[in-house]
């Protein structure tokens, strides 16, 4: 080997610590650069991961089908194929469900929400809602795709977390906040029913979806501003049979609350009817509440 070349490492390396002395920028491009690379090698290898434990589990436990049992069923918050006994939603997204703790304190961004809007005995959120997190694909599922099963496995899990709150046992019926019947007829169902259900099997008291009745099929609230989602359901909620309802701790469940705008007309309604006392409990909250 030529004896130069000996040398040409050494001073590569003389000439990149020249660049970076003169050139401090440089150094920060190139940490930068590592930085990226490592993140994004972890990212991959965690992904990789997550498939072949699957893939492993899939071997020993077997692939979950439809009810036809022709085509596997699918997990709606990773989209990866579910294993045998897994219901609903898959072990692992279960695991990975961002969870807000928010039934430890009372004074949780919910209640703050709310504070001046609605005199509130309960209010939580079970879980951080924010685009593309599995949280907002397992709702997606649930309230476009009819997933109602994950309504009530999430319901349940909602539950637990109200459980934990002392108040909980003075609860006596649970309301979800109603849909029109025109978007009724078209979807098929109100998903906050669903998600009710799952509350209702772990906290045990009935479940009231006739008494709160919604006027006028608002459009959607997923692009509006603060002021135009109240707006929208300002006097858009009725009460039948208010009696019936008089001097009970009202349950109002919901699928994600972000301004509070519907909750807060469902609640003023329902605060009408004599010696009444609410809680709220929505399955996922706006991250920007936080």
């Amino acid at each position: 080997m030529n004896r130069i070349s000996y040398y040409i490492p050494g001073g590569l390396l003389v000439f990149l610590g020249l660049l970076i002395v003169v050139f401090p920028e440089i150094l920060v491009a190139l940490v930068a650069a590592v930085v990226i690379f490592i993140g994004a090698g972890a990212l991959f290898f965690g992904h990789q991961m997550r498939k072949a434990q699957r893939s492993m589990r899939a071997g020993y436990e077997g692939t979950e089908y439809d009810d036809d049992g022709f085509y596997p069923k699918t997990c709606p918050g990773c989209n990866e194929v579910m294993i045998k006994n897994e219901i609903g939603i898959c072990v692992l997204c279960s695991l990975d469900l961002p969870k807000t703790n928010y039934c430890k304190d009372r004074a949780n961004p919910v209640a703050k929400l709310f504070w001046g809007r609605l005199d509130l005995e309960i209010a939580i959120s079970s879980y951080y809602f924010n685009k593309e997190n599995i949280i907002q694909h397992l709702i997606h599922a649930l309230k476009y795709k009819g997933d109602k099963m994950v309504g009530e496995i999430l319901g349940v899990e909602l539950g637990k977390d109200i459980q934990k709150v002392n108040k909980y046992k003075n609860i006596d019926v649970i309301i979800p906040v109603p849909i029109h019947n025109k978007k009724l007829k078209n979807r098929g169902y109100n998903q906050s029913l669903f998600i009710a259900k799952g509350v209702r099997k772990v906290i045990n008291v009935p479940i009231i979806d006739e008494i709160l009745l919604r006027h006028y099929d608002g459009s959607t609230q997923t692009t509006k501003s603060r002021f135009d989602r109240w707006k929208n359901v300002y006097n858009n909620f009725d009460i039948r049979n208010n009696n019936y309802l008089e001097y009970k701790h009202i349950l109002l469940v919901d699928d994600v609350v972000t301004t509070g705008a519907t909750i807060e007309a469902c609640g003023r309604s329902l605060e009408s009817i004599k010696g009444v006392k609410l809680s709220v409990a929505t399955l996922a909250s706006a991250d920007m509440l936080s």
